[in-house]
């Protein structure tokens, strides 16, 4: 079986990050200006959305069985899912001119902590017997450490997985040739994260080879799993571009997680237009403060909360970050759903004589570009059919 991996490049920002800035903008604009976009009216009467702003919850949250993990994006400064996360940290990065696999015989001799240190990708190929590493090879042109921005990385991927998978345990499992291999929880997590973002895409196409001429096939079909609200916003994209609007925002807000127990994605980078790039992590719950209202109006600060990209803790991308006491910096742990960020909007809504949300506006200067839904992913299949056998939830 031949892997090729596709680079579904949708945004600038927390994607992969490459050397030819210039290239990577035009072909991000291409496939940004291919996206569909949904309008909110276009979902009302199918998921039959509340509209009377009384009759929606000010404060929710998902259930616990649906709140999402917090994981890394996988920088693709550190390797992305090449990253040799838990080695001794001068043996952690893959790059283009150090980038040895372990031979079957190499495997062999080496010690359970040894194995350990590899890289999710590295531990997945030899899990279904490719010691060609097909799959961690296939990535290695899509990371440069010590070249891309810190937050280059898969936060898309990591959100949708965290959202449709409950959290992995970590598992020690042997291959066809008796090799012993330990998936951390995090392993499991990075591999969930690129079933989302290719895997499946591939699978629907009946196909188990990609090659780089079938981009733009692949592409589509992973485009076709994801709702967008909103648009993706820079200097090089015209004035015409429309941010997702306050209305939009609190009723799928209150809708979803207040109402259906269903998370989403949520851009948590606010000041595209200043300096391009999205910071997508998995929204699970609000609460939403009225300032003042009125029969036509209501004013609301609203509190979204997230599970934490935990690549940098300090990165400015949201109001806060919270982290369970004594858990270390770079967390990897099977109770990362206890890591959270918030972030906070302004915005007024205008209602009708029916007390139904009509319009809206933001006050201030943070406001989401994006939201994004992913449909549920499916069975296991294609390439990575066997990350079923690997993949067992903590509950």
């Amino acid at each position: 079986m031949k892997v090729v991996a596709l680079v579904c490049l949708f945004f600038l920002g927390c994607s992969h990050g490459h050397k030819n800035t210039v290239s990577v903008k035009k072909k991000a604009q291409r496939s940004l200006a291919s996206l569909q976009y949904e309008t909110i009216d276009s979902w009302i009467q199918k998921d039959q959305l509340v509209l009377v702003a009384k009759e929606l919850p000010l404060k929710a949250s998902l259930s616990l069985d649906r709140i999402p993990w917090a994981d890394t994006n996988w920088p693709t400064a550190r390797s992305g899912k090449n990253w040799r996360w838990s080695a001794p940290r001068g043996e952690q990065v893959l790059d283009e001119y150090n980038y040895n696999h372990p031979s079957l015989v190499d495997l062999k001799q080496m010690s359970p902590e040894a194995l350990s240190q590899l890289s999710p990708l590295e531990k997945f190929s030899i899990y279904i017997s490719d010691y060609d590493y097909q799959l961690a090879n296939a990535h290695q042109s899509d990371y440069h450490p010590g070249q891309d921005p810190f937050w280059a990385g898969v936060c898309e991927e990591w959100s949708m997985a965290a959202l449709h998978y409950k959290e992995p345990q970590a598992v020690v499992l042997e291959n066809g040739e008796g090799i012993i291999i330990p998936f951390g929880s995090s392993d499991v997590k990075a591999l969930l994260a690129e079933y989302v973002g290719t895997g499946e895409a591939v699978a629907k196409t009946g196909s188990n080879r990609i090659e780089a001429d079938d981009f733009f096939e692949f592409a589509e079909v992973a485009k076709s799993m994801v709702k967008y609200f909103g648009e993706v916003c820079t200097t090089d994209i015209p004035k015409t571009c429309s941010d997702v609007d306050a209305r939009t925002f609190h009723l799928l807000l209150t809708n979803f997680i207040g109402l259906k127990n269903r998370g989403f994605i949520i851009d948590m980078w606010t000041n595209n237009r200043l300096e391009p790039r999205n910071y997508f992590q998995p929204a699970f719950a609000y609460e939403a403060k009225v300032i003042q209202s009125s029969p036509t109006s209501i004013e609301y600060i609203t509190v979204v909360k997230t599970a934490a990209d935990i690549s940098d803790l300090d990165a400015d991308f949201t109001d806060k970050v919270t982290m369970p006491q004594n858990s270390p910096r770079n967390v990897h742990l099977s109770d990362s759903n206890n890591v959270t960020a918030t972030k906070t909007f302004h915005y007024k809504l205008h209602l009708n004589s029916r007390g139904e949300i009509t319009d809206g506006q933001w006050i201030g200067k943070d406001q989401p570009d994006l939201l994004m839904f992913r449909a549920p992913p499916g069975d296991f299949k294609g390439y990575m059919e066997k990350l079923g056998e690997i993949y067992r939830p903590v509950f």
